[in-house]
């Protein structure tokens, strides 16, 4: 019986020493794994890439110099980047505004940048692994490829405006600006002839419209300006039914022009707050001889002449008129 006591004894000293043992694990492995969670000071290195707008340039380039920043990390991440390639330098690309480079005084290429003056951009870029709290007071240097560059008009190559019932666009869309740089190899941008916006679709209009409409890129290339901005003038409208005479103009002494029907009925839009109606005595159609003798056709579209008041659409019926030249 003895003998059993004794060895009932020993089995439970065993298991309290591997309760123990586990015990010390656990902890320790809470112990690391807290530590592991704690921000901890460091550096980093990092090779920058900067996207910028320097006029004449190239709109990328890498720099020439490694920027060792400081600032906090999680242990784990200290640790798992001790090891391997986690070592070197680091990649980074980088919007930078052109206003904080300085060209060099003796070659025009070369532009350099205060690390300070990045450090919040780039605090962004890593900021989610490593917040930066801290970089020297270094400069960074970049060579910039030299590209030619062309100034080309800007197209709105779709546009879909509708307006609500009785308002109507009274007049162009103009878009500012009309016109861009393109910068990017001179052999390229040689066959570069137009930038192209968006489309422009937009409904419901009853008022002047303003706003930003992005360009399209070209690959390969950099254009001077991301977006252009547009205004469209929109009005109220009332319709009016006026006749009126169809005039022929330009008719050389010897010669005339006849034309049949001689006035004809013009369906007009004009502002809805108008001084007075429309009268014939305000509006005319005419038709030019040259023209019907450079076309060789018997019709004409009459175009409108205003003397007084404000159109801004007009519609003829019939839209076409016939013509007849004859001798005197």
């Amino acid at each position: 019986m003895a003998l059993y006591g004794n060895k009932k004894e020993r089995f439970r000293r065993r298991g309290e020493v591997a309760i123990f043992a586990s015990s010390l694990l656990l902890a320790f492995v809470i112990w690391v794994a807290h530590n592991l969670t704690q921000d901890y000071f460091s550096y980093r290195q990092y090779r920058i890439t900067v996207v910028t707008s320097l006029p004449g340039f190239a709109s990328q380039a890498e720099s020439e110099d490694i920027l060792i920043a400081g600032g906090d990390a999680k242990g784990f991440d200290i640790i798992g980047r001790r090891s391997g390639r986690a070592r070197n330098a680091e990649s980074v690309t980088i919007e930078v505004d052109p206003k904080y480079f300085t060209q060099d005084m003796y070659r025009s290429d070369l532009f350099t940048v205060k690390a300070r003056d990045i450090q919040e951009t780039l605090n962004q870029k890593v900021g989610t692994e490593f917040n930066i709290t801290y970089v020297p007071d270094q400069k960074l240097s970049f060579v910039f490829d030299r590209q030619s560059n062309r100034k080309v008009p800007v197209v709105l190559s779709e546009t879909r405006v509708l307006c609500r019932p009785q308002y109507m666009v009274v007049s162009d869309i103009t878009i500012q600006p009309d016109s861009v740089l393109v910068y990017g190899n001179e052999d390229e941008i040689a066959h570069i002839s137009a930038v192209h916006a968006y489309p422009l679709r937009l409904q419901n209009l009853s008022k002047r419209t303003k706003g930003e409409l992005p360009l399209r890129g070209i690959p390969g290339m950099r254009i001077g300006s991301r977006t252009v901005s547009y205004e469209i003038e929109v009005e109220r409208y009332v319709e009016q039914t006026v006749e009126t005479d169809v005039v022929a103009v330009n008719v050389p002494a010897g010669k005339r022009l006849i034309v049949i029907p001689s006035r004809v009925k013009a369906v007009c839009r004009i502002p809805f707050r108008n001084e007075g109606s429309l009268t014939r005595d305000d509006i005319h159609f005419e038709v030019d001889y040259n023209e019907v003798v450079s076309s060789a056709g018997s019709q004409a579209v009459p175009v409108m002449r205003l003397s007084n008041g404000t159109v801004y659409a007009c519609e003829t019926y019939p839209k076409v008129v016939d013509c007849i030249i004859a001798d005197y």
